[in-house]
């Protein structure tokens, strides 16, 4: 509301003075905006219990930008945990390449792989970086690493005061200070689903953190430079959990379960892409600030243009382990495309006969692991 209000002063402003015969200064109309990013991360959430939750800043920023859902890797590939996670989200690649396997950090290759506000630093140093976690970890094992400039780290023992505390600083810096790039980790979410599952405390506890959102969210909008700024606002989670019971680590669908939420300038109200992954974070941040790095990930604001991202996909026939409302495979190949089934076996299950196409999560359900 306080950005739109400030647009219209300013548009409001110039219209007079053009209107008056004034000269409109040549800085007001080109000056560009200031690029700003805040990450925030929320361990261990699932979308489906946001819904349920009352979740004001999450569905605002949901319905004012876009937000993708998408399953994380599972082993053997490496676990459904925090530490490939958020490798994954910070560096932009994933296992193979940052070596994270599970929460050991074993094999880590940050140094060839770093995180995306080092990467900034290395691009030009005078960008002022800041991270702030309460799962040390991330600072000690360098997924966030040591060249970031500002790093406010907690061990937690009580995530909810951490949290807290976590937020309380991160207000303070995004109100008071001139950081460009922030990313911020809650990691209450998670600890509660581990010790109580995934029912009434765990949406209280997504009910916290969105509070907690929108306090950093009223602290840019409070900017007294805010007007003149560019905000990329993302929020995203490491790995799902396991529906009721909570857990996560292995295969099932539910634990595997991430989201990625983006809004600002560029990115469509309300879009729903079904092709963003966890890597797209690192992307995302860096295109940006305009710093061009081969990663695994792409921007949110670039959609795929892949054929097979056009089938038209069907619900289930033989697959009775696959909810009924899920549509997510079909035997026909995208316009220009053909299929050569003369060669292949007859019988079996309808979904899986000759050959087919089947989205990430109707193949998980059908094939674990």
């Amino acid at each position: 509301m306080q950005r739109t209000y400030w647009s219209l002063t300013l548009a409001t402003t110039l219209a007079v003075a053009t209107l008056a015969g004034g000269a409109v200064p040549a800085a007001a109309q080109s000056a560009p905006l200031t690029k700003k990013l805040l990450v925030v991360g929320m361990d261990g959430v699932n979308w489906k219990s946001v819904e349920a939750a009352n979740a004001p800043n999450l569905d605002a920023l949901a319905a004012q930008g876009s937000l993708g859902h998408s399953l994380v890797q599972c082993p053997s590939t490496a676990d459904s945990s925090s530490g490939p996670g958020w490798s994954n989200i910070a560096t932009g690649v994933w296992p193979d390449r940052h070596g994270v396997r599970d929460n050991t950090f074993a094999g880590k290759r940050y140094g060839t792989y770093p995180d995306f506000l080092s990467r900034l630093e290395a691009a030009d140093p005078s960008y002022e970086t800041y991270s702030a976690v309460d799962w040390a970890v991330l600072h000690t094992q360098g997924t966030f690493s040591s060249a970031i400039d500002t790093r406010f780290t907690l061990d937690a023992g009580d995530y909810a005061a951490a949290d807290a505390k976590i937020t309380a600083d991160a207000v303070n810096r995004l109100r008071t200070g001139d950081p460009d790039a922030a990313f911020v980790y809650l990691g209450n979410t998670d600890v509660v689903a581990h010790t109580r599952g995934t029912g009434s405390a765990y949406r209280a506890a997504i009910e916290k953190q969105d509070g907690q959102l929108g306090q950093m969210l009223a602290a840019i909008a409070a900017r007294p430079t805010y007007a003149s700024e560019d905000w990329l606002v993302v929020v995203t989670t490491d790995h799902g959990h396991r529906v009721p019971f909570g857990g996560h680590g292995g295969c099932g669908v539910d634990e595997r379960r991430t989201f990625l939420l983006a809004k600002g300038a560029g990115i469509t109200a309300g879009s729903r892409p079904s092709d963003v992954r966890q890597v797209d974070v690192a992307s995302t941040a860096l295109e940006h600030f305009g710093v061009s790095v081969a990663l695994d990930g792409k921007s949110v604001r670039t959609r795929s243009t892949d054929p097979f991202d056009t089938l038209a996909l069907r619900t289930r026939v033989d697959e009775i382990g696959i909810p009924a409302s899920l549509a997510g495979w079909t035997p026909d190949a995208p316009a220009g495309w053909s299929v050569d089934r003369s060669r292949m076996p007859s019988g079996g299950m309808t979904e899986w006969r000759g050959w087919a196409f089947a989205t990430d999560e109707f193949w998980s359900r059908a094939q674990a692991g």
